[in-house]
């Protein structure tokens, strides 16, 4: 019904309260009262308007990145007009804040000589409905720093120069050019 009928009647609802339950989809109530021998009146009309819940999706949910740039992660939701917001930790990255919007594109620091990660919890919001929280994991690499040593040299002609470089970043390789 929108309000007029037909009317249905809810099998054992007789109290001056309603609980119906869980509902899923927007419905009408009414309730009808008796008193005695005058008959029975019916109130106006109830609109029951059920929200739906927003299933949040963070495109990309892991991504790693280079110190000193930024991940372009996107957010969407099942739900028109969702609004985000989120929450993040940060082991060894400096730059993740918490915030809001459709994207998140922080500029990330690694803080150490590894890598360090940024996991931001995302929470979808649509009206008064708040729907379940996603994650997007940010791995952070930390860029080389690279040492020769000796850092200038002189030699004798004919004879074979000797640098050694290093790394501030384990596993790093090195590559010469000249």
């Amino acid at each position: 019904p929108t309000g007029a009928a037909p009317w249905t009647d809810i099998s054992g609802a007789t109290s001056a309260t309603c609980a119906p339950g869980t509902l899923t989809t927007s419905t009408w109530y009414r309730r009808a009262v008796t008193s005695g021998s005058c008959g029975t009146v019916y109130s106006s009309g109830i609109a029951i308007t059920v929200n739906p819940i927003p299933v949040a999706t963070a495109t990309p949910s892991s991504q790693s990145i280079c110190s000193g740039t930024a991940p372009f992660i996107s957010l969407s939701s099942t739900v028109a007009n969702t609004t985000f917001n989120w929450a993040v930790t940060q082991s060894g990255v400096s730059g993740a804040v918490a915030g809001s919007g459709i994207t998140i594109a922080q500029t990330l620091a690694a803080t150490t000589n590894t890598s360090g990660t940024a996991t931001y919890i995302i929470t979808p919001t649509a009206g008064t409905c708040s729907g379940t929280p996603v994650s997007a994991l940010i791995t952070v690499k930390a860029l080389p720093v690279v040492s020769a040593t000796p850092s200038s040299q002189a030699i004798c002609s004919g004879a074979v120069p000797s640098i050694a470089l290093t790394s501030n970043v384990t596993g790093s390789t090195f590559a010469w050019t000249i």
